[in-house]
């Protein structure tokens, strides 16, 4: 069945729908969207340290006693270090196939170091190298280091930001401009692991290992648009 609809109604329905459309288009009349960073390198303060005992047995309860027995050690060689923090991490039992049959054990348990003395965090991890292997140390700005940075570059970028719009306000020839969206995002760039030897731990006495942190970029950057009048 098909129903009439009079001219002069659809004339007015399809003015009614277009307003919205003819809204947005002025609304973004004249926008210019463009973003800005500031950066500054930042010389890494915060080094973090895994290291594991691992040991492989036939006998599972054997295995986890001497496992345990190792991280207590570990645990009692960390205590009293007040500017080190330490915790213990992943714990994990697999199992060791020969033949499609469970021939023995394998267990593994991180211990976790963090702090700002890389000598003090280098003397403690030589201790713990005559039981435990070290698997990473990792270098970062601490957050306390970076929350200051970020401030100081969060108004350098906006500064930035504010330059780069009266750059295009005065080329394009207006009057002047307004900001009508703003987006600010802080990030660091990645930093690599140090790369680590490989090698048994040893019930010897281990010699301390040095470790230099290098530097980390710090960036803010300021994604906006203004609208020029």
């Amino acid at each position: 069945m098909f129903i009439r609809i009079p001219l002069l109604l659809l004339v007015m329905l399809a003015g009614f729908w277009s307003v919205p459309a003819l809204a947005d288009a002025e609304q973004n009349y004249n926008q210019v969207r463009f973003q800005v960073r500031a950066a500054e390198s930042v010389t890494n303060d915060h080094m973090q340290a895994v290291l594991a005992v691992q040991d492989e047995d036939d006998d599972a309860a054997r295995l986890a006693d001497r496992i345990n027995k190792a991280m207590a050690w570990a645990l009692d060689q960390a205590r009293g270090q007040t500017i080190i923090q330490v915790r213990t991490g992943g714990y994990s039992t697999q199992p060791i196939y020969k033949k499609d049959a469970v021939g023995g054990w394998r267990a593994s348990q991180e211990l976790i170091l963090d702090g700002s003395d890389f000598a003090k965090l280098g003397k403690l991890i030589g201790v713990l190298q005559q039981r435990l292997k070290l698997r990473a140390v990792n270098f970062s700005v601490a957050t306390e280091t970076r929350a200051g940075i970020e401030q100081r570059l969060i108004d350098d970028a906006l500064n930035n930001f504010k330059r780069r719009a009266e750059q295009v306000r005065a080329n394009i020839g207006t009057k002047g401009y307004r900001i009508v969206e703003l987006n600010i995002m802080t990030e660091d760039s990645p930093v690599q692991p140090m790369p680590m030897m490989r090698a048994e731990a040893m019930s010897m006495s281990v010699a301390t290992p040095s470790f230099e942190g290098g530097e980390s970029e710090v960036r803010v950057t300021v994604q906006g648009a203004v609208e020029l009048e």
